[in-house]
C-alpha cells in the first residue's frame, strides 16, 4: 500500500503551535493537509458550536454532522436571500490540487469568515476542518502566501486538559471535543 504524502512539513508539526496561529492567520494549505491527515489524534466535534468567535477551530465528521455549517452566525446570502454565499476553490501543496475550500463572508461583518477545508482523497472527503477567523481590511486570499493578512482575535485561549492545544472555549476544546 503506498504511503500518504507529508505535504513539504516534515513528521514533527506542533498543532499547539498551528492553534495559536490560527488565532491570528489563516492555515497553510500544507497544515491543513496535516491536520486533516492526523485528525484520529483528536476528538471529532458532535455538534456545531454557537457563534463560535474569531480563531475557532473545528474538526466534523460530514457522515455523523451534515449539518456542521450551522453555526448561528448570519452569513452573507446569495440572491434568492435564502441561501448561504459560499465561495469555492481548490487549494494546492506544491502543484497539486489536494483542499477543497468553502468560505462564506458575514452578513453585519465582512471581514469575519468562515472556511471549511476537506481532502480530496476519496478516503478522507468526510472529515472536514473548519476555521473562523476576523480579518483586518479586504485581503481575501485562500491559499499561497497568508503572512500579508492582519487578523484580529478577540478571543481568550486556553488549554484543553484533554488534548493539550489552546482553545475559544473553557468546556469545549477546538478541535477536539468533550468526551
Amino acid at each position: 500500500m503506498a504511503e500518504r504524502p507529508s505535504y513539504g512539513l516534515g513528521p514533527r508539526l506542533d498543532f499547539q503551535q498551528l492553534q495559536f496561529e490560527a488565532q491570528h492567520r489563516w492555515l497553510r494549505p500544507a497544515e491543513i493537509c496535516e491536520i486533516l491527515r492526523n485528525y484520529r489524534m483528536f476528538q471529532i466535534t458532535s455538534e456545531p458550536h454557537n457563534r463560535p468567535p474569531s480563531g475557532s477551530l473545528f474538526l466534523f465528521d460530514r457522515k455523523v454532522l451534515r449539518y456542521f455549517r450551522k453555526d448561528g452566525h448570519n452569513w452573507r446570502k446569495k440572491k434568492d436571500g435564502k441561501t448561504v454565499k459560499e465561495a469555492h476553490e481548490k487549494l494546492k501543496v506544491g502543484s497539486v490540487d489536494v483542499l477543497h475550500c468553502y468560505y462564506a463572508h458575514g452578513e453585519e461583518n465582512e471581514n469575519f469568515q468562515r472556511r471549511s477545508y476537506w481532502m480530496l482523497e476519496p478516503d478522507m472527503t468526510h472529515i472536514v476542518f473548519v476555521h473562523y477567523l476576523e480579518v483586518k481590511g479586504n485581503k481575501t486570499n485562500t491559499g499561497g502566501n497568508t503572512d500579508s493578512y492582519d487578523v484580529s482575535s478577540d478571543s481568550q485561549r486556553i488549554t484543553s486538559p484533554s488534548s493539550g492545544l489552546p482553545t475559544n472555549y473553557s468546556n469545549v476544546p477546538s478541535l477536539s471535543t468533550d468526551s
